[in-house]
C-alpha cells in the first residue's frame, strides 16, 4: 500500500488523508537579527493532531540535522530551514517547512534565496521531473518568492546532469542566486 505525503513549504498547514492536521504556531519565514552570542532565536514550533484531536508526536531538523528542539545560530547572518515532520495512524506523513533569516543587525544586505527540498536530485529517465521551487525574502522588502526567475533546462529523455538556477533582486539591485543539480539516470 502506498503512503500518501504532504509536505507544504513555506506554507503553515499540512494534513493527511486520515484528517490529521500539523499548524505551525507563530510567522513563516521568521526574520532575526544576527547576536553575538548565537542565542535570540526561540521556534515556536507546530500544533500536530490526529482526526479526533489528540496530540501526536513530531521531529525536528534544522538544515537536514535531527534534533530535540530548532537551535540556530544567530552569530552570522544566512537563511535557515526548520522542518517539522510526523505521521498518523495509518503512516501518512506530513511536513512543514520554516525558513529562519539571520540578518546582520547593523547591515542589511541582500535577499535570501533558499531552495525548497533537497539541493541535489536523482530522476529515471523518462520519469517526469517536477522541480520544488525556491522561497526569497528580504529584510526590507518581505516575501519576494514571485519575483524569482528559474532557468530549468532538466531533459528526462537523456542522461547527464542537469543544473536548475534561481535567481532574485530586491528592490536595491542587490542579487541573490542559487542552483539544483538534477542527476537524469539510464
Amino acid at each position: 500500500s502506498q503512503q500518501a505525503v504532504s509536505v507544504v513549504s513555506g506554507g503553515t498547514e499540512a494534513t493527511t488523508p486520515t484528517g490529521a492536521k500539523m499548524r505551525m504556531i507563530g510567522v513563516n519565514p521568521a526574520k532575526i537579527p544576527t547576536n553575538a552570542t548565537g542565542s535570540g532565536y526561540s521556534d515556536n514550533g507546530v500544533i500536530v493532531q490526529d482526526d479526533k484531536q489528540v496530540d501526536l508526536s513530531y521531529s525536528i531538523t534544522v538544515d537536514g540535522v535531527l534534533m530535540q528542539q530548532a537551535d540556530i545560530d544567530t552569530r552570522k547572518p544566512g537563511a535557515h530551514t526548520v522542518r517539522y515532520a510526523a505521521s498518523d495512524r495509518a503512516g501518512n506523513t506530513m511536513a512543514l517547512e520554516r525558513v529562519v533569516i539571520v540578518y546582520d543587525r547593523y547591515r542589511t544586505k541582500g535577499p535570501a534565496l533558499v531552495l525548497s527540498g533537497d539541493d541535489i536530485m536523482t530522476v529515471a529517465t523518462g520519469s517526469v521531473y517536477q522541480d520544488a521551487g525556491a522561497i526569497a525574502i528580504d529584510y526590507d522588502d518581505g516575501d519576494i518568492t514571485s519575483k524569482i526567475t528559474t532557468q530549468n533546462d532538466v531533459n528526462t529523455h537523456t542522461a547527464g546532469t542537469y543544473a536548475v538556477k534561481y535567481s532574485v533582486a530586491d528592490k536595491d539591485g542587490n542579487v541573490a542566486e542559487a542552483a539544483r543539480m538534477i542527476t537524469v539516470l539510464e
